[in-house]
């Protein structure tokens, strides 16, 4: 089979993604100040010249790398959304993939250096805001239509309650990278109560 050659496009982007992929494993196990162009580079399997044609700069790679594991994030939760199911069933899909993310320790790492450098570095901060009001935006809508589809009445507002979701599975990912104590079941079963806590509601 013959393998079709790829655009100067197609392969400027195939460039642009390895180097992103391997940003988010370094930035992850040494961080954003110890992480160096041309260790990134070379993880990917080019030149730092390949990184200065798809990056200004190491912050410009890092909230690219985190748009990427966010968008991946709020895929995954369009997809549950879109399915043909019970409310319920698709409450519980939701329920398991925060369960996935909060004991994912490569994207809590990437995700506190990237709180790290927007609380330090203004120029950074409306992008990585940008990228957590997409992820803000997914869940809220999710949420309301699960409601609407339970006839039930939230406590708070919808927009609260995807802070509130958010929140605690961050908090618990961020925990578990310094508590190797924590067990997967142990997150599971912590946040499969605060979420049923916190989506009950008052039947309409």
């Amino acid at each position: 089979m013959i393998r079709k050659r790829l655009t100067r496009h197609e392969q400027q982007e195939l460039t642009r993604q390895k180097l992103i992929r391997s940003a988010a494993r370094i930035f992850a196990r040494v961080g954003f100040e110890g992480a160096s162009v041309e260790a990134i580079a070379k993880d990917a399997g080019f030149s730092r010249g390949a990184f200065y044609s798809n990056f200004s700069t190491k912050e410009e790679l890092l909230i690219a790398a985190f748009e990427a594991h966010c968008r991946q994030m709020n895929e995954e939760t369009e997809a549950i959304l879109s399915r043909q199911q019970k409310a319920s069933e698709r409450y519980r899909e939701l329920r398991s993939l925060y369960v996935k993310l909060a004991s994912d320790p490569e994207g809590g790492a990437l995700e506190a250096e990237c709180q790290l450098c927007a609380s330090r570095n203004s120029a950074f901060y409306p992008r990585f805001s940008e990228v957590q009001d997409s992820e803000l935006r997914s869940l809220t809508s999710f949420l309301q239509r699960y409601l609407k589809e339970r006839a039930v009445t939230p406590a708070i507002p919808p927009e609260d309650l995807a802070i509130s979701l958010i929140a605690m599975s961050r908090g618990l990912r961020t925990y578990k990278m310094v508590e190797n104590s924590l067990s997967p079941k142990s997150i599971e079963r912590i946040l499969h109560l605060l979420f049923d806590s916190i989506m009950s509601g008052i039947p309409r």
